[in-house]
């Protein structure tokens, strides 16, 4: 018989300080959307096998939409469970506990999520448009630049460290967030000299965990990404397979459990499996092990695993992302890679460094400014720098990378395409807008564009299809960032012609010009346009629209001029993500789609299957999904459609699927 339904009390989790606030009632959280996270406490002291293998779990609902997410509690010590709820929708959410222990079993709660103050928060991971790696909540398109960074044994209860890596690695240089090397024996053991897998390790450590969490959620407060590999390679034993078990045995499902209920609730993190991978896992393990995580993850992270060395193969294809050891990749193999698998974001997941080891495939300066440009131009894909050159010799990767000497470049290629919004979820290549073979081109519609030629003296670009005049500027990509005006271009062909030789970006357009603006846009500017001290902030120097070096009421026109402009409405574009085209599935399914819309809001998706209507989802906010509940065996034939806030309709290509009898 279920136990009575208690009300609990609550902590509110603040990543930036990590203090716990404790809320004086004992019923209703109440919390913002995407951060901070919200954790709860409860206490079990019967419990008498391993606390790691107790099952209990958590499900929210979101009262006006029906949106469940469920997680499960983890073991933190001192007969204490605990379980966390980041809010994707917000509005008011029930909860209620699930477990075979009456201790945990039948809590129930209510969290009420407010809308996030600060308009730059990020939310979790996501892809736009098929295969540019994004963010919800803001709902901008980036390419994962990621520096090499510490295992988690240098950071545990250093969140100095951290906070000073944050503001050297991505404020001075621009990079995206950080790369964890290889986890696998530090898993179970933080304080052992090395990370190597052992057949005597068998649960967590916590404190592994409490790093993690922290390097985590610090840098998802400074709007960054933390990619992790989950484990290293067979011959340094860095591998599930010296686990008693072996890969996805006992031991190894415990810890993905683990990871799933501590990890799982906390936006801004993505994994690799490890690296080497062909030696020591087959597909199906690495299937077993994707599928069995988000069986377990109450919230979707990108999960992945690299391929061999210099393939555009995958090991398994049913990763979240496609993961490639490639060697000094250029323009071309990037271009390659991201049209391999144009479904799904592109990560050229080895380890591009500076050192002294004299191998073939590492890089020069030159080469890491150049990498960041071609990854860019070809589409967007993710990688990981870094330096470790160190007193002659070579650090020790695990310890991360150290500043580049010419860390403005990454400056320089950050505020270009960041800080100025200048990649977006609709950018396109657009080589032959240029009139040689030399010249990289992105387009986002017809109103914005970008051109980037190396060693250039000059560049020629085609706007012969430009909806009307465009400024543009020029940037050096070898030097700190400026803009050289380049003029207002009208629709036509136009030869720029350089002070100097250098690699050179133009970007043409008002890209710091929504397509359209409403009242919360006006009312940010506003906002920013009164506080002191404003053009001291990138966020609000962005706000200098006619680039007069002073944010004032010409702006502020500017932005009004825009709002009240009609424009054209373009419609929006969906496909369905999960299944897989000919996958073979059993119901019930969530069925999952990608939509967007690049000059509005997608208000709602619809699913059919054989043309019937099977679900609907009206709140995009932690994807589009619908649970398929009931159907006949055999192959049936999916489709989504998105309707944005203008009207327009769009429907995706078919998915394929294999209906399994019930079992």
């Amino acid at each position: 018989m279920r136990s009575q339904k208690r009300k609990i009390g609550w902590q509110l989790l603040i990543p930036i300080t990590f203090l716990l606030l404790h809320q004086p009632s004992m019923y209703g959280a109440e919390g913002t959307q995407w951060r901070p996270y919200l954790e709860w406490s409860l206490e079990n002291a019967t419990y008498s096998g391993s606390p790691y293998d107790l099952v209990a779990k958590v499900t929210f609902t979101h009262t006006s939409s029906g949106k469940q997410v469920t997680t499960e509690m983890f073991y933190d010590g001192n007969d204490t469970y605990k379980f966390r709820f980041t809010g994707t929708r917000v509005g008011t959410w029930h909860f209620e506990t699930f477990s075979s222990d009456p201790e945990l079993d039948g809590e129930v709660g209510t969290v009420t999520i407010q809308p996030n103050p600060d308009p730059r928060v990020h939310g979790f991971v996501t892809k736009f448009d098929g295969n540019k790696w994004g963010w919800h909540g803001t709902e901008t398109a980036f390419v994962p630049q990621l520096a090499m960074y510490k295992s988690p044994r240098y950071l545990y209860d250093e969140p100095q460290v951290i906070e000073a890596d944050i503001e050297e690695f991505l404020d001075e240089h621009g990079f995206d967030g950080f790369h964890v090397p290889s986890i696998a024996g530090w898993w179970f053991d933080l304080d052992a000299s090395d990370s190597r897998v052992t057949s005597s390790m068998t649960e967590p450590h916590r404190r592994t965990f409490e790093a993690l969490e922290m390097l985590i959620a610090k840098t998802h407060a400074a709007g960054g990404l933390v990619h992790i590999w989950a484990w290293g390679d067979h011959s340094r034993h860095q591998t599930p397979r010296d686990l008693s078990g072996g890969i996805n045995g006992a031991i190894d499902k415990r810890l993905q459990r683990y990871i799933a209920a501590r990890l799982g609730p906390i936006p801004g993190w993505t994994m690799g499996y490890g690296f080497d991978l062909w030696e020591w896992v087959d597909g199906d393990q690495l299937t077993q092990w994707h599928e069995y995580m988000h069986e377990h993850l109450g919230w979707h992270h990108f999960l992945g695993a690299r391929a061999s060395k210099n393939e555009l193969n995958q090991l398994s294809e049913a990763m979240d992302y496609s993961g490639y050891e490639q060697h000094r990749p250029d323009y071309d193999k990037y271009v390659e890679t991201v049209e391999e698998r144009p479904y799904k974001p592109s990560f050229s997941e080895d380890r591009f460094r500076i050192r002294n080891e004299g191998r073939a495939k590492d890089y020069n300066e030159e080469e890491t400014r150049r990498g960041l440009w071609h990854s860019t131009m070809a589409g967007g894909v993710a990688n990981i720098w870094g330096n470790l050159l160190e007193n002659g010799g070579t650090r020790d990767s695990y310890r991360g990378t150290l500043p580049y000497p010419n860390e403005h470049q990454i400056k320089t290629y950050s505020v270009f395409f960041n800080d100025k919004g200048r990649f977006r979820k609709d950018m396109q290549r657009a080589n032959e807008l240029s009139g040689d073979g030399n010249t990289r081109v992105l387009r986002s519609g017809n109103t914005k564009y970008v051109f980037y030629r190396q060693d250039a003296g000059s560049i020629h670009m085609d706007l012969s299809d430009m909806a009307g005049p465009q400024p543009a500027v020029a940037v050096d990509t070898k030097a700190e960032y400026s803009q050289l005006d380049v003029g207002r271009l009208s629709p036509g062909e136009h030869t720029w012609d350089a002070p100097h030789s250098s690699d050179w970006a133009i970007a043409v357009g008002d890209w710091l010009l929504a397509e359209s603006y409403n009242w919360p846009d006006l009312a940010a500017f506003a906002e920013q346009w009164l506080a002191q001290n404003c053009l001291a902030h990138d966020w609000c120097r962005a706000f200098d629209l006619n680039r007069s070096s002073n944010v004032d009421f010409a702006d502020f026109a500017k932005v009004a001029e825009n709002w009240l402009k009609p424009l054209p409405n373009r419609p929006p574009w969906v496909n369905i993500t999960h299944p897989d085209d000919g996958a073979s599935i059993h119901l019930p399914y969530e069925i999952q789609a990608d939509a967007g819309d690049v000059d509005g809001s997608v208000l709602a998706v619809e699913f059919f299957a054989d043309e019937n209507r099977i679900g609907f989802d009206d709140n995009g906010d932690d994807g589009w999904t619908t649970d398929w509940r009931s159907g006949l065996s055999g192959i049936r034939t999916l489709t989504a459609s998105a309707t944005d806030n203008g009207g327009a309709v769009a429907v995706s290509l078919p998915v394929q699927v294999y209906v399994l009898a019930r079992r």
